[in-house]
């Protein structure tokens, strides 16, 4: 049995959410650990510093690339870091988000820094060793329960050393505290030391008596971390180690930076180093052994729906959209409605509120105004990028670029205009076609609300279940229609899409002309009216409500795909092959050889750089599929934004013209779709130096600690 992390963290005493709590007024060290119970409430304050994985003011991940856009007064999500780290104009004289930083008080007893969405990890990692070195205080700790608060603490220090080494490069390592009277002076320790460390932590986080294996207690522990947690993450270190960015970085090493005791980056980056690979591999190999015997597996929509009977009018869901909802599914069906998610290995259960309700489109009710629907809680202006939208593969399994098939029934690749992918085409009548009516309407009878764009045609499930877009229909949204696949309603959100763009309030509407639906619940609910063919929301702009879920950090997918890159780096091609396509399985994607061996390919693949070609079955062309891959079972999820730094691909893929639809924003007053709607337009030009590899440090700490080298390129 699997419990996994997607409530709010509580541990043994209470539901409250240990996330969000910082004990007040805890005069000293002793008092602290005076007994278990103030024990407690300092381990959790260690457990609030945890970044916000969820939230787009505290993970950079998830604004700060190329995945989604937004307008200059988009409301009701905080973009601060998609106009900082996205647009390139982050400073290290106030960086954005700042998690290099130590919480201080000035002479006025005010903070000293704004962290600028980031979290104190220094302060976290000096508190943490401030338990470990008192735990044996409290008199009525128990050596059981100390043996876990203590294995608790070292998993935390893993975990905040390993965020703070993805987002700087080698840090210093904070394993025992100094003199609080000792000058500023701690250096960066190089890549492999703050690896082996890291390593080292979660290691004997697992020991005997350690780690549990599982949570006794779920509803009261859930969010505690376990075994498996610690493998994983151990894993995902060790494939970050192995990968380019840590693994022979040229970009880095060629940094001439230096300070007194000597150090230079050409020694704290190390050449790269194959072996690498095999130790990842391992690792991996061993979390997903575990996974498996706890009986963790990909997670499956079907197995949830559990549809038998159907009732007069009525039609059960269609295969299209149960492939729609797979990826959909893993990412937000949890435990408080359908039971424990068979995927999700670790998820932050203060989930992503700011998102969720950025991604749900704002549907309106028959004939009436959709402008102020859900009493100002739906904005839907959580845009994908038109190179997200092209990205998907194809429903034969291929990035467009590689489909010949495709192209040649739809449009060229290289045509990415109004006149070649963004062409429209007519919708066939999804009552002669109902499997395309799952996934495409063709508006009102007797109107010429029948055409969408070519690209929207002929891809793959994972598209359809993370893309809103003119004439879609969007799954999901009410109790009666979500075992269901017709309804009126969802039909007259797909025609009323541009109408139901909020164009009196800012932003509050998609400035790419796309919504990520892959975020959105589908079990957020809409009252409905109604039956049959006629439900549709209830008259009077009713509010929605929102259905929380954890958001993902590790998924099992996550951990097959990273499986998936060990083997291929150290040569085993037909294992690799066989995880990617267990991934693309679930979503009912042809594997890898079926795919590239089809008339629909020529057996090459594309490389990033859109020119190189590889054939399929060699490390170079698979270490592409595998990528690839990646990009799209995970987009949206905060992934890309790491995994193109850590294969050191993003100058490739970044340096590039931001697009959307023409979406007439500016004027805020046209709610009826315009002729040109489909015509592609420059939103802004990203530029990604050698610099933005990593973050830098606010300069204010280089500046008292001249041991502190900055980040590499970073002035």
């Amino acid at each position: 049995m699997r419990y996994l992390m997607i409530v709010p963290l509580a541990m043994v005493f209470s539901c409250s959410d240990y996330l969000d709590v910082v004990p007040d007024n805890i005069p000293t060290i002793d008092y602290a650990f005076l007994d278990r119970r103030q024990a407690e409430n300092y381990l959790a304050s260690l457990f609030a510093f945890m970044p916000k994985t969820g939230s787009p003011t505290a993970n950079p991940a998830l604004l700060g690339g190329d995945e989604l856009w937004f307008g200059d007064r988009t409301s009701g999500v905080n973009t601060d870091l998609w106009r900082y780290v996205a647009r390139g104009v982050n400073m290290s004289d106030d960086p954005h988000p700042n998690y290099f930083a130590s919480y201080l008080k000035d002479k006025d007893g005010n903070d000293s820094e704004n962290p600028r969405g980031g979290e104190f990890l220094f302060t976290a990692l000096r508190d943490c060793n401030i338990l470990l070195e008192n735990i044996n205080k409290p008199y009525d700790l128990y050596s059981d329960t100390k043996n876990r608060w203590i294995a608790e603490v070292k998993f935390l220090k893993a975990y905040y050393h390993f965020w703070l080494l993805r987002m700087y490069g080698p840090i210093p390592l904070i394993k025992v505290n100094s003199s609080i009277d000792e000058p500023a002076t701690a250096a960066r320790e190089s890549v492999d030391d703050c690896i082996d460390y890291i390593v080292h932590l979660l290691d004997t986080a697992c020991v005997e008596d350690g780690l549990p294996e599982e949570l006794a207690s779920p509803m009261l522990e859930a969010g505690r971390p376990t075994v498996l947690i610690a493998k994983a993450l151990k894993a995902q270190v060790l494939t970050y180690a192995a990968s380019p960015l840590f693994n022979g970085n040229e970009i880095a090493r060629a940094d001439k930076q230096n300070n007194p005791l000597g150090q230079t980056y050409e020694k704290l980056f190390p050449v790269y180093d194959a072996q690498k690979w095999i130790r990842a591999k391992e690792a991996l190999r061993e979390a997903l052994d575990l996974a498996h015997e706890l009986e963790y597996r990909l997670y499956r929509f079907e197995d949830d729906m559990m549809i038998d009977t159907e009732e007069p009018g009525q039609t059960l869901l269609r295969q299209p959209t149960i492939d729609a909802m797979q990826v959909r599914g893993a990412v937000t069906v949890h435990q408080s409605v359908l039971g424990w998610n068979s995927e999700l290995i670790w998820g932050d259960p203060r989930g992503c509120k700011e998102i969720h309700q950025s991604c749900i489109p704002l549907f309106g009710y028959q004939g009436g105004n959709t402008s102020s629907m859900g009493g100002g809680t739906i904005h839907h202006n959580y845009a994908p990028t038109l190179d997200i939208v092209e990205q998907f593969y194809t429903q034969n399994g291929l990035p467009i670029a590689d489909d010949i098939e495709w192209q040649t029934s739809h449009a060229s690749w290289t045509d990415k205009t109004e006149t070649g992918l963004y062409s429209q085409r007519g919708i066939p009548d999804y009552k002669k076609y109902p499997d395309v009516g799952c996934l495409i309407v063709r508006g009102r009878e007797n109107t010429n609300d029948t055409a969408t764009a070519v690209l929207h045609f002929d891809r793959e499930p994972r598209f359809y279940g993370a893309i809103t877009f003119a004439r879609a229909r969007h799954y999901g949204v009410s109790l009666l229609m979500c075992l269901r696949d017709t309804s009126a309603y969802w039909d007259d959100q797909a025609i009323d899409w541009f109408g139901n763009f909020n164009f009196r309030n800012a932003e509050r509407f998609p400035v790419t002309g796309y919504i990520c639906n892959k975020l959105s619940s589908f079990l957020d609910m809409y009252p409905t009216e109604g039956s049959g063919f006629n439900i549709h929301v209830a008259s009077g702009n009713p509010a929605p409500q929102k259905q929380d879920y954890p958001f993902p950090i590790i998924r099992l997918a996550d951990l097959y795909l990273m499986y998936a890159e060990a083997l291929n780096e150290t040569g085993d091609k037909d294992g690799a092959i066989a995880y990617v396509d267990s991934v693309r399985k679930r979503t009912a994607i042809p594997g890898i050889v079926a795919t590239w061996t089809s008339p629909a390919s020529d057996g090459k693949v594309t490389d990033f750089d859109g020119v190189t070609r590889h054939d399929y079955d060699t490390k170079e062309g698979l270490r592409c599929i595998i990528r690839r891959e990646r990009l799209n079972e995970f987009a949206f999820e905060g992934i890309r934004f790491w995994d193109l730094r850590r294969w050191m691909i993003a100058k490739t893929v970044l340096n590039k013209e931001i697009r959307g639809l023409n979406v007439p924003y500016k004027t805020l007053t046209n709610t009826s779709m315009p002729s040109d709607f489909y015509k592609p337009t420059k939103l802004w030009t990203m530029r990604f130096e050698d610099k933005d590899y990593f973050f830098p440090i606010k300069l204010s700490s280089i500046i008292k600690n001249a041991n502190l080298l900055q980040s590499p390129h970073w002035k």
